[in-house]
């Protein structure tokens, strides 16, 4: 059975055209972000027979926050593609980013022949063993005509509550076999390792019990919180739950310390019982927050929570504008206010961070997306620019750095009439600063905000509050990032003030393609709430 015009007749139809096919039924017309090698060329090249768009990417890292990016943005699974060996090895980091933050993302990777399996074949490794404690689920297809089932299989699991990543291994020989028809797979005989398997979906009467359970405990508390996981947090229901009871997603590494929330702080710890709808892991203090009563409810969906949602607005119809959901205050708030001496005001040179925050918030508009990386500069511009939450894609819980510019690159590419802005302090800018050709070659619509200090800010404070002012291999010096930009393509400039960064900034939204704004700031520890 031929998928597209692109297929080749009868017997002549591989394993890869047999998966191409597949994704073209599921994402219409696709996009895989990629680098290409020795095992997964005859992929690249059914790939690209079709209407696909390849998005041929610098490093497998950035190709799957990219894939990331894309799936925040568009809501379906992000699909990248890498070869065997090293390009699987350095795929796994993003991997590991997209579980934490609960995105839907398909890693696909090549790898030698299953004939030599065991043999110490050119880049050999036990994909499916180094993946399998970071994705949800791991599988490696033995058989081309089992490619479309298989393909079917992981689009499922990573879109199923809870989303997250799903990697598919794909031997060389499976890609190029002939598959002249589809057939299902026969789960028993090939190597799958699942790790948050979802379970069966409880019907509609155990929901309600549910949810009225944990409506009446809110009722009944003086002080209510709920704490939402990141995929409930990116629900529907989750605003309209907010409009009822205090709602806060708990997505950034620093948990229940999030420079985001330094208002939400006193609610945080004066709640006399909170409903915990995610795992009672570090970000929440393993469970035990504050006085409160905690009650835990991991296995919590969707459908729970809009039914927890109608429950609360009949008993509390009232809206709460004021909640944790609302706009928060302008940049510049409180946890700078207790740090006077930090921060002279916006026309000191160089400006504190939230001064940028400032700028930034002038002169971005309401459809403008944000991915914030981690380290202390990046953490003043999610505090600085709380009132824009709804608008922010962060590093998430695992805490890796660096991975805001290719995230941000995929997410322009599904939404390239939106401005996207990625922020990246100068340490972390070096770890992907190479897509910024991505960007350019593809035509993303993408600003970058680097924060120049000089150092590992984060490293830097701890060292010196910890050792007694010594610090050691923080020192970065001071590299033109612009002129990094500019030759990969870019725009590029340099700002010592904020008044000149918001100049280049305003004419940065105005125009298209890609810019690098280079800013220098005062170091700053981030906020400590």
């Amino acid at each position: 059975m031929a998928d597209t015009p692109a297929d080749p007749p009868g017997p002549a139809r591989t394993g890869a055209d047999a998966l191409a096919g597949a994704l073209l039924r599921h994402a219409g017309r696709p996009t895989v972000f990629l680098v290409t090698g020795n095992q997964n060329l005859p992929l690249v090249d059914s790939l690209g027979r079709r209407d696909v768009r390849l998005v041929h990417t610098r490093h497998e890292s950035g190709a799957g926050y990219m894939a990331e990016g894309w799936a925040r943005s568009s809501g379906e699974p992000g699909v990248y593609l890498v070869t065997a060996g090293p390009g699987l090895t350095s795929a796994l980091t993003p991997l590991a980013s997209a579980r934490a933050a609960e995105v839907p993302v398909i890693l696909l990777s090549a790898s030698h022949p299953r004939e030599h399996d065991g043999m110490g074949a050119f880049q050999e490794l036990d994909q499916v063993q180094l993946t399998r404690h970071l994705c949800k689920a791991s599988i490696r297809c033995l058989n081309g005509d089992q490619a479309a089932a298989v393909l079917d299989w992981a689009w499922q699991q990573a879109a199923e509550f809870p989303p997250g990543p799903v990697h598919v291994e794909l031997p060389a020989d499976v890609l190029t076999e002939p598959a002249p028809a589809d057939r299902p797979v026969s789960w028993s005989s090939i190597p799958l390792h699942v790790l948050a398997r979802p379970g069966q979906q409880a019907g509609a009467a155990l929901l309600r019990r549910r949810a009225q359970k944990i409506a009446r405990s809110l009722l009944s508390a003086k002080r209510p919180l709920i704490l939402l996981r990141p995929a409930l947090g990116r629900c529907a229901a989750a605003a309209d739950l907010g409009r009822h009871v205090p709602v806060l997603t708990v997505e950034s590494p620093r948990g229940l310390r999030d420079p985001a929330w330094v208002d939400e702080q006193e609610l945080i710890g004066s709640a006399d019982h909170i409903a915990l709808l995610a795992p009672a892991d570090y970000a929440v203090g393993f469970g035990a927050i504050g006085s409160a009563q905690v009650h835990a409810y991991p296995e919590a969906g969707p459908a729970l929570l809009a039914d927890l949602a109608t429950l609360l607005g009949r008993e509390r119809p009232a809206a709460q504008e004021d909640g944790p959901q609302a706009a928060g205050p302008a940049a510049g708030g409180t946890v700078a206010a207790r740090r006077a001496g930090e921060r002279a005001g916006p026309a000191c040179s160089p400006p504190h961070p939230l001064d940028v925050a400032a700028a930034v918030d002038r002169a971005a508009g309401g459809d403008a997306v944000l991915a914030i990386d981690g380290g202390e500069f990046c953490q003043w511009i999610r505090h600085g620019l709380r009132g824009r939450l709804a608008q922010q894609l962060i590093n998430g819980k695992l805490g890796a750095i660096g991975g805001s510019i290719p995230l941000a690159i995929g997410a322009s590419l599904h939404a390239p009439g939106r401005p996207h802005l990625a922020f990246t302090g100068d340490g972390s800018f070096g770890y992907y600063s190479a897509e910024i050709d991505t960007a350019v070659r593809h035509g993303a619509r993408l600003t970058i905000v680097v924060g120049v200090d000089g150092s590992w800010g984060s490293e830097w404070h701890q060292q010196q509050a910890r050792f007694g002012g010594r610090s050691y291999a923080t020192a970065i010096g001071g590299p033109r990032y612009s002129l990094v930009a500019q030759g990969y393509g870019a725009h590029g400039s340099e700002a010592d003030d904020a008044a000149q960064f918001e100049r280049q900034l305003t004419a940065a939204l105005a125009g298209a393609g890609v810019s690098c704004l280079a800013v220098r700031i005062q170091r700053a520890a981030s906020p400590a709430l």
